[in-house]
């Protein structure tokens, strides 16, 4: 762990919550670590489900003027993190799972600040997904509607997200959303329905371009563009 995360940790809330939620064994590794403006509620063992070798990290991020941003976990229904690699959520996440929900986050996961996960129903996202910051996700409308004649309009639905998606910032994905593997999603975009095109760029439910792939590195070197010049 390095000396950021070491000053910036809520000790005895991240020891409280690794001994509550897991067996013994695995708490004292301490998989989950908790910053100190993570607000934790709702959870009981067995609400969360996570590899003995994975790690959940909440409410760390490098640039200063996130480091003050409350984070607030609460978790009636289930959280399942997949793979022995990492899950990073900066400050001011917002987690939310409504008992019979189902939130799943595969391996590799990192999102900026102030991301939402509102849950009702189920929300899988794959593995080596890149989220930028004020991104919402969710599931419901989380209010009910009737037509004259009684009948339900609006029931939750399922969201997917693929294996190795970029999310741009101040995306809204919304109950029914689709997004393929190694798509990459433009800022400020919408998307409410099933996208059908892997490896693509879109903004909101617009396809932009398609044959793209993305790296989470910041620079050129050690890229090989071989693979990209194969799907254009």
């Amino acid at each position: 762990m390095d000396f950021y995360k070491i000053t910036h940790i809520g000790i005895l809330k991240t020891l409280w919550f690794n001994f509550r939620m897991f067996p013994f064994r695995q708490a004292a590794r301490l998989p989950v670590v908790l910053a100190r403006n993570v607000r934790v509620s709702g959870c009981k063992r067995g609400s969360i489900v996570l590899p003995d070798n994975g790690s959940f990290h909440v409410g760390f991020h490098g640039y200063a003027a996130a480091n003050t941003q409350k984070s607030v976990i609460h978790i009636e229904g289930k959280l399942i993190l997949k793979g022995s690699g990492f899950h990073v959520f900066a400050p001011g996440l917002v987690m939310r799972i409504a008992r019979g929900g189902t939130l799943q986050i595969g391996n590799n996961f990192s999102c900026h600040r102030n991301n939402s996960f509102l849950v009702n129903k189920s929300v899988i996202v794959g593995d080596e997904n890149m989220w930028s910051f004020e991104n919402v996700i969710m599931d419901t409308d989380a209010h009910v509607m009737f037509d004259a004649d009684g009948v339900f309009l609006n029931p939750n639905k399922e969201v997917v997200i693929g294996d190795n998606v970029w999310v741009g910032c101040r995306n809204t994905i919304l109950k029914g959303a689709h997004v393929p593997d190694g798509c990459v999603l433009g800022s400020g975009g919408t998307v409410t329905k099933i996208l059908d095109k892997p490896r693509s760029i879109y903004l909101g439910n617009t396809l932009l371009k398609e044959n793209v792939i993305w790296s989470r590195s910041r620079n050129l070197e050690g890229i090989d563009h071989r693979q990209q010049h194969e799907h254009n």
